[in-house]
């Protein structure tokens, strides 16, 4: 993506921000992905999931927030897509966080290759958000959480890890904001955690894990929402004709010094 294309998309999304939003309405974010996603299992409650954590955070910060869980146990990517319309975009979204890759990368039994490939498992992402887009919703992209030693043997995260680098790619590639859960995970192993301590069964993230990742989430929600506001502000004082495209100007130059100062690794 050029220099100047960036410009256009992020100008685009500044716009409909200023022309579509209402500053009172709650913010609506889709969680979207597998059942790392849904999270709730035994061990975890509805109240419990990174989802029902995120809003709850986001709230009691002082803002008016609706999050959706759109997670589904055992989706790939392809399968995500097959459902895109109907438990995400119908909900008319202002964020969607997007979290595939264990499933994709899976290799069954009796096979040699995963379910998807990095390939397809990259085009899928970059459909996903270019059909977001479509609708004015933004993304967030999370890298998948690794599995755990010593129910899932290494070789599970050597497979896992080329699609972990796809996403980082392909947020790097569509200038979306990043949330590297694998990183994050993988730091507290090389520090010495107990990763088993933050699962329920090696690849599934207990109350633990779950809150980890909605403090992550939150820490880029918090800035996220702060250029929404901005936004909004500068449409709200703003009366003269072409208002949207004078406030999606201030905006865009507000994010392209945010990307500057650092793309986005939380």
């Amino acid at each position: 993506m050029t220099c100047s294309t960036r410009m256009l998309v992020l100008a685009g999304l500044a716009a409909l921000v200023c022309s579509t939003a209402v500053a009172d309405e709650a913010v609506r974010i889709v969680c979207f992905g597998d059942s790392v996603t849904k999270a709730v299992r035994p061990g975890v409650e509805p109240h419990e999931t990174f989802g029902a954590v995120l809003e709850q955070t986001l709230n009691d910060a002082g803002r008016t927030v609706r999050v959706f869980n759109a997670g589904v146990g055992g989706n790939t990517t392809t399968q995500g897509l097959a459902r895109l319309q109907r438990d995400v975009l119908d909900r008319k979204p202002h964020y969607v966080v997007v979290m595939f890759g264990l499933n994709d990368s899976w290799v069954d039994s009796g096979r040699s290759e995963s379910r998807v490939s990095i390939d397809d498992y990259r085009a899928n992402l970059r459909t996903m958000i270019a059909q977001l887009r479509g609708q004015g919703a933004s993304t967030v992209l999370m890298t998948p959480n690794p599995a755990i030693a010593p129910k899932y043997p290494p070789h599970r995260n050597v497979t896992l890890k080329g699609y972990v680098e796809a996403v980082r790619d392909v947020a790097r590639a569509e200038l979306v904001p990043l949330v590297d859960v694998y990183r994050r995970f993988a730091e507290l192993g090389i520090e010495g955690a107990d990763l088993n301590a933050l699962f329920t069964d090696a690849m599934h993230p207990n109350p633990a894990g779950q809150r980890m990742i909605a403090e992550m989430l939150s820490a880029r929600f918090d800035g996220l929402l702060a250029e929404r506001e901005h936004a909004l502000a500068a449409c709200a004082t703003t009366a003269l004709p072409g208002a949207p495209f004078c406030a999606s100007r201030r905006f865009v130059g507000h994010r392209i010094g945010r990307r500057r100062a650092g793309w986005s690794r939380r």
